[in-house]
């Protein structure tokens, strides 16, 4: 994540921090993923603790995906 995403993710959270149950019962959160079809199996394993979850070193980049692959979406309410 460069700095402008953390900075937008905290400008985000913190107006936010003292909601209660009852506001966040009204939040859809969304998310898409693609999920590939072939059968290259490329793994990327992220070992760090919850405290970790957005440091640099934690995060992975970007890879190579294939070409055959499919776009799903999914929300969590």
């Amino acid at each position: 994540l460069t700095q402008k995403h953390k900075d937008n993710c905290l400008e985000w959270a913190m107006p936010k921090l003292h909601w209660r149950m009852r506001r966040w019962r009204n939040v859809l959160w969304s998310d898409e993923s693609y999920v590939c079809l072939d059968d290259k199996k490329r793994q990327i394993w992220v070992t760090r603790t919850p405290e970790e979850k957005w440091e640099d070193d934690c995060c992975v980049g970007t890879w190579a995906q294939s070409s055959i692959r499919a776009m799903v979406w999914g929300c969590v309410a």
